[in-house]
């Protein structure tokens, strides 16, 4: 009941009665007063009046031992002060110093050394992987100068092959021709070919698994990839004899 008499005097609903408040409390602003200050000397005779600033100011300054080191113009270091200071405190720290940046140079040295070391080894381990890898290319280059051999010798073996088959229906008329007792054997191509084939592929299998193993040599085994010649057969024809 009190918001709606607050809000019937200003007309405003009273469920919006708190807007009125926000308007009210935003029209209130806080104000800056500035002061002057005193220029009278009153304070500050009071200050020095003053029993606890008077026992300040009887405290006496501290000076170090050696004055001059504050780098002051007006403070010197009397002769005697000198003497009164004992040099073994300072060369006990220096010699303190010297003994520790010395083992921090000689931990620096020996680590210098096996880093020097460590890139060695590892200059003379690249070495000889290059190397390595030299001799594998160069026996896959000729690898592969062979494989284009055996291509070429399949090409010329597909030729001779088709000249075969041209020529077997020749041979096998002239052997029907000729009396049972002269006929000669059937010849088989197809048994010759597949053999032949059936080798050359047991071949490259083997030559394929030395080099992967890394045992296969082209120069030791330059004779195992040219054909060898065939033993030749002299025929003589009896009856002609």
């Amino acid at each position: 009941m009190g918001n709606e008499q607050s809000s019937s005097e200003t007309n405003i609903p009273s469920s919006h009665s708190f807007l009125l408040n926000k308007r009210s409390d935003t029209k209130t602003k806080g104000k800056i007063i500035v002061v002057k200050q005193r220029t009278n000397t009153e304070d500050l005779s009071c200050s020095k009046n003053d029993d606890i600033m008077k026992r300040f100011l009887d405290i006496p300054k501290f000076y170090p031992i050696l004055k001059s080191s504050l780098n002051h113009p007006g403070l010197r270091d009397p002769p005697e002060t000198v003497f009164k200071v004992s040099p073994r405190p300072i060369l006990k720290f220096a010699y303190r110093l010297q003994e520790h940046l010395s083992r921090c140079a000689n931990i620096v040295v020996a680590e210098q050394e096996s880093l020097g070391n460590s890139m060695k080894n590892m200059d003379h381990d690249i070495a000889l992987l290059l190397v390595h890898f030299g001799d594998r290319k160069r026996s896959m280059d000729h690898f592969q100068n062979y494989l284009e051999k055996i291509n070429d010798l399949q090409a010329h073996i597909s030729n001779l092959q088709f000249l075969f088959q041209d020529l077997m229906p020749m041979a096998e008329t002239l052997n029907d021709i000729l009396p049972e007792q002269k006929r000669l054997p059937l010849l088989d191509i197809d048994y010759f070919k597949n053999g032949a084939e059936y080798s050359v592929q047991i071949k490259h299998s083997e030559i394929i698994r030395k080099i992967e193993s890394g045992t296969y040599s082209i120069d030791n085994n330059q004779d195992d990839l040219h054909i060898k010649p065939v033993d030749e057969v002299a025929v003589v024809d009896k009856n002609n004899a």
